[in-house]
């Protein structure tokens, strides 16, 4: 329940409104999602949206709701109106080529088993533009055996994501070929739909980044893209370690166009853009808890 929810304020200058402040303090405690000065509409908006769908008169009653009468799942609702799901095919091609011409060899000579994570993965064009790579991946050595779990903690994406069903403008910047290949066209301007060869190799499930998880194995790449922007600096180191506990040893981190790990104590090493290799150097310890999640229960993916 959300009066569970253990936070501690955070200097965030949302708006000059106290209740709006504290609510913008939750949302930090609960996701690490940092609103600065810059939302303050965005924020306004979405209260005001929320108060008006659950009949509640003004902040300060959502506020008392989110406390003490609500539950995870309006912090859930809360927390996806405030953040972007943005996403599309085949998104920063140099990140993807350098995967592609230098991670993907060194990982076929060592084990041709591939299991990838696309955490934070909104509606899934990003697992499956993965998917189609690997696929089409040559090497005379032999090809990839691959499995990708995504997650996303909006259920609303997930549910998109598994039917993998896209109108036509979402896949204009793919290359004809692959859309042949890969999507069957589906009556009128229904869109497309990514093919089972795809679909079924990608497991879907709903889950908060700070959960923990239980894997049967690690993952040989995680790609987290565009969350540590939304987050502060504690946030973001505190999460670059939480995925580096689910990387094999030598694995790759990529994160999205406008980010990196300058100034962040971590185990990785860059090495290409945007990718970033798990390390073996012991680092010191972080005391403070910086985040509890909306769900403490502990999941578990199924392959």
């Amino acid at each position: 329940m959300a009066q569970d929810i253990t936070y501690r304020m955070h200097p965030i200058q949302a708006t000059g409104d106290s209740a709006t402040k504290h609510i913008a303090d939750l949302v930090y405690a609960a996701s690490g999602l940092t609103l600065h000065a810059g939302n303050n509409s965005l924020i306004a908006a979405t209260i005001q949206r929320r108060t008006e769908a659950l009949g509640i008169g003004t902040a300060e009653d959502y506020l008392a709701y989110l406390r003490f009468a609500g539950s995870d799942s309006e912090l859930a609702i809360l927390l996806e109106l405030l953040s972007s799901n943005l996403t599309m095919f085949f998104r920063d091609e140099e990140q993807l080529k350098f995967l592609v011409d230098a991670c993907l060899p060194r990982l076929l000579r060592d084990d041709p088993h591939l299991k990838v994570w696309s955490a934070a993965c909104s509606s899934g064009e990003e697992p499956y533009s993965l998917g189609m790579l690997f696929s089409e991946f040559r090497d005379p050595r032999g090809e990839l055996d691959w499995q990708i779990l995504a997650s996303d903690r909006s259920e609303k994406m997930i549910a998109q994501a598994r039917r993998g069903i896209y109108p036509a403008q979402r896949l204009s910047r793919m290359p004809e070929t692959m859309r042949e290949k890969y999507f069957e066209a589906l009556p009128g301007d229904a869109g497309f739909k990514v093919n089972s060869q795809i679909r079924e190799r990608i497991e879907f499930n709903c889950g908060n980044l700070f959960d923990e998880h239980e894997f049967d194995a690690p993952f040989q790449i995680i790609v987290c893209r565009n969350i540590l922007i939304y987050c502060d600096w504690h946030v973001q180191q505190s999460l670059v370690r939480h995925l580096a506990k689910f990387l094999a040893p030598g694995g790759w981190l990529l994160v999205g166009e406008c980010e990196n790990l300058n100034g962040l104590a971590t185990p990785f090493r860059r090495i290409g853009p945007r990718t970033y290799q798990k390390t073996g150097e012991a680092l010191p310890a972080v005391h403070q808890p910086l985040i509890r999640p909306i769900s403490e229960t502990r999941s578990r993916a199924t392959f």
